[in-house]
């Protein structure tokens, strides 16, 4: 088992943050998909409702 050095922990560090960054990010693309999903459905229901 090797011991960590100071460098070690701060690329630990700095390597979750990029991993909670990703996670934020994709959350928001995921997000804004789903509200084009389901502004189409709405869009169709009311075209077949209407024509």
């Amino acid at each position: 088992m090797r011991t960590r050095t100071e460098a070690d922990a701060k690329a630990f560090v700095a390597e979750k943050h990029a991993e909670q960054e990703n996670a934020l990010h994709t959350g928001t693309g995921t997000l804004i998909l789903t509200g084009v999903v389901v502004l189409l459905v709405a869009a169709a229901a009311l075209y077949s409702w209407l024509g």
